[in-house]
């Protein structure tokens, strides 16, 4: 399928995932950062990214351990090798491709995923809807389509 296709496919999934969290609180390990953005990207790119964490748990600690150690950070790499994610500068991302970035979380600083939503811009599921932030505030990032030739050959 045609790249520029895939990244439209992407964008309205970015978007009907930022009004669906608009519509109802967050939930841990329903639609918290992580599985809300698997969730948006999963009918676009085919799998479900965040299959292996989706353990049950229902508050920040069982999200904590069902990471394991590494934690949030971690986990993102390992998904990213899984899937042949090319990382990417967050500057460069576009809709669907996901990062990793620090918000604040009940007054502390935490690692959350976050999804490009458009050049510049990503957004991050939070309590009642979602916050935007600017590329410079993600830390690292991942293209979710891999580099051209990956798709090439998934074609």
């Amino acid at each position: 399928m045609d790249r520029d296709l895939i990244r439209e496919r992407l964008e309205g999934a970015v978007l009907t995932a930022m009004d669906a969290a608009c519509s109802r609180e967050m939930a841990w390990g329903h639609d918290d950062c992580a599985l809300w953005c698997a969730d948006a990207i999963a009918p676009v790119v085919g799998y479900d990214a965040a299959a292996q964490w989706r353990t049950g748990y229902k508050d920040r600690a069982g999200a904590h351990a069902a990471l394991g150690n590494l934690g949030l950070g971690y986990a993102l790499k390992r998904t990213a090798s899984k899937h042949s994610w090319e990382r990417i500068a967050p500057k460069d991302a576009q809709p669907g491709d996901v990062g990793l970035a620090m918000m604040l979380y009940q007054g502390k600083p935490s690692a959350v995923t976050v999804m490009c939503r458009a050049r510049g811009w990503f957004v991050g599921r939070n309590e009642m809807g979602f916050t935007a932030l600017q590329a410079a505030q993600v830390r690292v990032c991942w293209s979710v389509l891999g580099a051209p030739e990956s798709m090439a050959a998934a074609a």
